[in-house]
């Protein structure tokens, strides 16, 4: 499934609060963190830089040692951070042992010894983003579903747990999207976690224009007899078979159909706001336009069945309405 997919991926976004007053640690935690995929990382030597830092900026997870300075200062951070950013995920790493599961009933999501080994460390970090960010998709969705709101705690994290919040919050914006209601603050949320779509740009930039066509077209979950009624057998077979040939250069020169197909796709991938599941939504919709002055071709029909017709005067008359536009 689409979301499960998504779901095992990394964070989009990656903002990395670290409070150590340690400059060795400080190091070797910014090229530890950047080499396993942050985007940014602050430091905070003091409570009050901590403080200021939260009260500024959204982090995606906080990294804190207990002792600051030569005083307990981790039940201080973790207070501030529940007023401040409450879904944000705080990894506790000390050298203090003793603190470690005070630190839990504190309200660490993760709290761990330092070691020279910093593998369990790291797992934490990557754990802890995710957690943010899946909180953060949660308070979004919970105006749109209802119903109590259950806290997501590290305890109660799973992949399961993920790919099940993942797929709903997908499945909600296809809803609201056809009945026509805001997505509010989950559109961000979900394209900070890296779950609005599946579309690859760097893959998709380095196809040649058969492939791309197979590829945008293979979110419209139609077959090759639609896109023979469309293109005519020779053109869709040449496209159908890029698929195999993805990332390679075309030989074969392309039919006038298949680019002008390739700009139509290009202009519903565009529409759906570069999420592909909302692009069979587009491409089947009657009236979307009835309300404009300057209609497409396709109005009262539908994209789809506007192209069914197997014209190539349809397409051409598409694109250039959709170049105008």
């Amino acid at each position: 499934m689409a979301g499960s997919s998504l779901a095992s991926t990394a964070p989009a976004r990656q903002r990395v609060l670290v409070v150590e007053d340690e400059e060795a640690s400080r190091r070797r935690l910014e090229s530890l963190l950047f080499s396993v995929g942050a985007k940014q990382v602050k430091f905070a030597t003091t409570t009050k830089e901590c403080i200021d830092l939260t009260r500024a900026d959204e982090f995606d997870v906080a990294s804190l040692d207990w002792e600051l300075n030569g005083f307990f200062c981790g039940k201080i951070l973790l207070d501030e951070i529940a007023d401040s950013q409450r879904h944000l995920a705080t990894v506790v790493w000390t050298k203090h042992h003793n603190v470690l599961a005070a630190a839990k009933g504190w309200g660490a999501d993760w709290s761990l010894p330092k070691t020279p080994d910093a593998d369990e460390y790291v797992d934490a970090i990557q754990r802890a983003l995710r957690l943010t960010h899946s909180r953060r998709v949660l308070e979004a969705l919970h105006p749109m579903l209802g119903g109590p709101a259950c806290p997501l705690t590290a305890a109660r994290f799973t992949p399961e747990v993920e790919a099940d919040l993942c797929e709903r919050a997908r499945t909600l914006v296809l809803e609201r999207v056809q009945a026509g209601e805001p997505l509010g603050a989950l559109k961000q949320r979900l394209v900070d976690r890296g779950w609005w779509s599946l579309f690859d740009p760097t893959f998709f930039v380095a196809l040649d224009r058969c492939s791309k066509v197979s590829y945008l077209w293979s979110f419209l979950h139609e077959d090759i007899v639609t896109l023979q009624a469309i293109l005519g057998e020779d053109a869709a077979n040449q496209v159908a078979g890029a698929r195999s040939q993805a990332g390679g250069s075309a030989t074969a020169p392309i039919p006038e159909s298949v680019d002008l197909l390739l700009s139509v796709l290009s202009h519903l991938l565009t529409i759906a706001d570069y999420n592909e599941q909302l692009m069979p939504y587009y491409w089947n919709v009657e009236g979307l336009f009835a309300d404009s002055s300057s209609r497409p071709p396709w109005e009262g029909r539908g994209m789809r069945q506007f192209m069914l017709v197997g014209d190539l005067n349809a397409l051409r008359a598409s694109v250039r309405w959709m170049r105008s536009h």
